[in-house]
C-alpha cells in the first residue's frame, strides 16, 4: 500500500509541476506578445518620423530653390503654403509605405 501512496505522491507533484510550467509558458507568451506589440508601435513611429523627415526637407528644399530664383514673393515663404504643402506630401508619403496619415492629431494606421 505504500507504494501506491509514494507513486500518487509522485503523479500528484508531476500533475503541480506542470501546472506551474504552464503558467510560466502562459507569461511568456504574454511577454512576447506585448513585445511584439511594442516593436510594431516603434516601428510605426520610425516611418512616421522618417516620413516627416522626408517632407520637411522637401518644403526646405522648394523654398530654397525659391529664394535663390530671387522669388521673395513665393507663396513657400508663408508657413500655412509650406504646412499645408508639408502634410500633403507627408501623406501621399505614408500611402506609399502602407500607412494613413489622421491629420487631426498627426497619427498613423496601416492601411
Amino acid at each position: 500500500m505504500s507504494g501506491l501512496d509514494l507513486l500518487g505522491g509522485v503523479m500528484t507533484n508531476r500533475f503541480w509541476q506542470g501546472q506551474q510550467e504552464a503558467g510560466a509558458e502562459r507569461s511568456w507568451q504574454a511577454h512576447a506578445g506585448m513585445l511584439q506589440r511594442k516593436l510594431d508601435h516603434a516601428n510605426q513611429q520610425n516611418v512616421f518620423l522618417t516620413a516627416l523627415q522626408e517632407a520637411n526637407n522637401y518644403i526646405l528644399q522648394l523654398a530654397l530653390d525659391a529664394l535663390q530664383r530671387g522669388e521673395a514673393s513665393s507663396p513657400l515663404l508663408s508657413k500655412e503654403a509650406r504646412d499645408s504643402l508639408r502634410t500633403r506630401y507627408l501623406s501621399q508619403n505614408l500611402k506609399a509605405k502602407g500607412y494613413a496619415l489622421n491629420e487631426g492629431d498627426w497619427s498613423i494606421r496601416p492601411l
